[in-house]
């Protein structure tokens, strides 16, 4: 009784927690450039909602937060050398406030980014990730090809997964109904608390981009890619609103990101524009072969810097003396490959025939 008493309020102080930031939206886009550096483009929505929040002097709360001083000071969680390059705050229709900001970083290497590994266990203490930058001058059979640079999204810290079950060994038991009951109660609170809530981690590239994990579009070769996607408005797998759905709300707050019934939704984001996006690693219910990269093809700076002299092996499986090594070619592996360049054909006027004079008749 006494643990079920501590959990019970630890439900509560979730509540609360929730309920200062339910009515906030928070896009981040990563904007990977030609030279290597990427812009952060940030967009907080402050709700009228949240903007109630006051000090006793009748100040809000949470507009400092968002100011350029707050911004600055900001910078350094996405990483060392992260510098301000914009910042505007606008108030919208509603009573709403925007803040879009941008920051920018010369090294896509040294940016932090949250972590969309929402499954492991501990990831209260493993929040943070960060871009791994490796041109590949092998093909990996479980990662991307010869010729490309993959970005691997890494924890800061390692994530400890979901326990397995065990051949022969006890069941993973679902919880006790009568503790699933304190959630029930408070499902109406937070489903009205979550309708305005958002978040998303979005890659954008100068290239197509392929990823390890999934990505929407694929047959468009679009230049962009979500990472992390989270919206009150999104639906389950059935075409639900994820609000409506019991078992997911009840993973939801008992923050069991990696169960089953959110997995059995968000593996079909690839295919399903309504669904949320998250990449599944840490799951006992995920699916196999969720690798956490994103692929392109360089651009002529980033060819020169990673490419130029070296010698490409496309064998994706170990390393054999039958490998051949290919020399690595811009028109080959640049991101503008295959292009065809326009050339300008100076119009020529066709030639004139010269004109048939008619025979003279002859003279009777």
């Amino acid at each position: 009784m006494k643990s079920l008493s501590h959990k019970f309020l630890a439900l509560i102080l979730i509540g609360l927690c929730i309920s200062f930031t339910g009515c906030i939206e928070i896009n981040t886009r990563y904007a990977y450039q030609k030279d290597g550096s990427v812009i952060i483009k940030e967009e907080v929505v402050l709700t009228r909602r949240l903007l109630d929040f006051k000090d006793k002097a009748g100040k809000s709360l949470l507009l400092k937060h968002i100011e350029k001083a707050a911004c600055e000071e900001r910078a350094k969680l996405y990483g060392p050398g992260t510098t301000v390059i914009s910042h505007k705050i606008k108030k919208i229709p509603g009573g709403a406030t925007v803040l879009n900001a941008e920051y920018k970083n010369a090294d896509m290497a040294k940016v932090f980014l949250v972590s969309p590994f929402v499954s492991f266990t501990n990831y209260k203490d493993t929040r943070m990730a960060k871009f791994r930058v490796k041109p590949m001058y092998k093909s990996d059979a479980y990662g991307a090809k010869a010729g490309q640079i993959e970005l691997r999204i890494m924890s800061l810290k390692k994530g400890i997964g979901m326990k397995r079950p065990v051949k022969d060994g006890p069941p993973i038991l679902p919880p006790d109904p009568a503790f699933l009951q304190n959630y029930r109660d408070l499902q109406p609170i937070f489903k009205d608390l979550l309708k305005d809530f958002k978040v998303s981690v979005i890659f954008e590239s100068y290239a197509s981009v392929y990823t390890g994990y999934g990505y929407r579009g694929r047959g468009s070769q679009p230049k962009k890619c979500e990472i992390l996607s989270f919206s009150g408005k999104d639906y389950d797998k059935f075409g639900v609103s994820i609000l409506d759905n019991d078992e997911i709300m009840h993973e939801l707050l008992r923050h069991e990101f990696g169960e089953k019934n959110i997995i059995g939704t968000v593996a079909q984001f690839s295919r399903n524009k309504t669904v949320p996006v998250m990449i599944m690693n840490g799951s006992r219910h995920a699916r196999w072969g969720v690798r956490p990269y994103i692929a392109l093809h360089p651009s002529r700076i980033l060819f020169d810097k990673y490419f130029k002299g070296k010698s490409l092996n496309y064998n994706a499986w170990g390393v054999r003396k039958t490998d051949k090594l290919i020399p690595a070619k811009y028109e080959n592996i640049g991101f503008d490959r295959g292009r065809k360049k326009k050339e300008t054909k100076k119009e020529v006027p066709p030639e004139k025939k010269p004109e048939k004079t008619p025979a003279k008749k002859p003279k009777k």
